[in-house]
């Protein structure tokens, strides 16, 4: 049956803009089989995110946005998963000449979709609904659900896309407002070389802020959340970013200027540093797979279906073959909008007013002032499946994740384990 994005009061129905990097397929991955058990498992802790994957669109970035990447991408989703192809004019970076990493990802992504097995023959009803669909541009397609507000948008690349579907949105709908949630990776608060968090992973490096970009930096000096004194913060702006919005900087401030989102740092979905474990005991993803890799599985009525050993071993592969280099970013952004680390991390989101959210050239994330008069109230019932909100104030902040902590590490393993394995 294809996956619809009409009202649900059951499940949140979740769209997904991706760039198609190695870890977002990883990312894909573990929706795809978290799905998997929510439609097998009627009954869930209240905290989990109960959702259906129903489109996902694919944006400039680490790899191209175009049809063969589409029907590549197909391997990876459940069957019948409609997927964009954006129609945005790529961002100016990606004309010029990329660093080696780049190419040799996007070649590595193409490389490993191929492997998969061809999706297996749709139904009438699915060609056709897919061929109507053909003529729908990414950006189309999103802005057809802004106005939804049982529509989640989980955001794993550039937000080019995004950018023109709210204008879309705008120009069809004069006065509505956007109403679908938004999960946000980008931005980052330090640089990674001091932190040793990520990498500062701009697109071409390093490289000098414009004039406006430092009057504006140093209008906000001792404001962002740096450890380094004014002087030296200085100087860090004028290097170090973040892939997803550096590569369109224009269009992540309008997109953050118009919608709130839960924003997910480079320092909120990387794994630990070196530094940070010594002293402390803590588990290795690799060494776990491995270990538990060949062992019988535990079976239930879930494991019978072809889809739960499909989506299992897609993930499963993806893991055993790119290890823990790509197990963070886009792959802990999907674990975050699961809601898996409810009790570690709710109480510790920051508000920020948007008006007091400033984004330098290269995507590092400045704030005037934080909303410590805004109560974190229960977000589980934020975004809950009715859509209830506790509180207006909330509903008008963006909400910055906390950096990726050893409890966090331990959770986000064992919910691997857990859809991996049952244990």
């Amino acid at each position: 049956m294809m996956p619809t994005c009409g009202k649900s009061i059951r499940y949140r129905q979740l769209i997904v803009d991706t760039d198609l990097g190695l870890d977002d397929l990883v990312a894909l991955a573990i929706l795809r089989l978290q799905q998997c058990h929510i439609l097998a498992h009627q009954s869930l802790p209240n905290h989990v995110t109960n959702f259906r994957i129903c489109g996902v669109t694919i944006t400039s970035g680490i790899s191209t946005a175009n049809f063969q990447n589409a029907q590549l991408l197909r391997r990876l989703l459940p069957s019948g998963t409609p997927v964009y192809v954006s129609a945005a004019e790529a961002a100016k970076h990606l004309f010029q000449e990329k660093p080696d990493w780049w190419n040799r990802t996007s070649r590595t992504v193409r490389h490993f979709l191929s492997s998969l097995p061809a999706t297996k023959p749709l139904s009438h009803i699915q060609q056709s609904s897919i061929h109507e669909n053909e003529g729908i541009s990414a950006e189309e397609y999103i802005a057809n659900h802004l106005h939804d507000p049982d529509v989640d948008i989980l955001c794993m690349a550039p937000l080019t896309t995004i950018s023109e579907a709210i204008d879309i949105f705008m120009r069809k709908n004069p006065g509505l407002s956007v109403l679908s949630k938004f999960y946000i990776m980008g931005g980052i608060l330090n640089d990674s070389k001091q932190t040793k968090r990520g990498e500062s992973t701009a697109p071409f490096g390093y490289r000098e802020f414009s004039a406006e970009t430092k009057r504006n930096t140093a209008n906000c000096q001792g404001l962002t959340r740096t450890s380094t004194s004014s002087k030296d913060s200085s100087n860090e702006h004028n290097q170090f970013g973040e892939f997803n919005f550096a590569l369109d900087i224009a269009s992540a401030r309008k997109v953050l200027a118009v919608v709130t989102a839960h924003i997910i740092t480079v320092e909120a979905c990387t794994l630990l540093p070196v530094y940070l474990r010594v002293g402390s005991r803590s588990t290795n993803l690799r060494s776990m797979l491995e270990c538990r890799h060949g062992r019988e599985q535990q079976t239930d009525a879930a494991d019978k279906l072809i889809e739960v050993s499909v989506s299992r071993d897609i993930l499963l592969k993806l893991l055993l073959e790119f290890g823990t280099n790509e197990t963070q970013w886009d792959s802990i952004t999907a674990a975050i909008y699961c809601n898996i680390f409810h009790s570690n991390r709710d109480q510790k989101l920051t508000p920020i007013n948007p008006n007091d959210f400033f984004l330098s050239d290269l995507g590092v994330c400045n704030f005037l002032r934080v909303e410590a008069s805004y109560a974190v109230n229960d977000l589980c019932n934020w975004r809950s499946v009715d859509g209830y909100v506790p509180d207006e104030s909330i509903e008008k902040c963006h909400w910055i994740h906390p950096a990726f902590s050893l409890e966090d590490e331990s959770t986000f393993f064992h919910f691997l384990s857990s859809i991996l394995f049952g244990i």
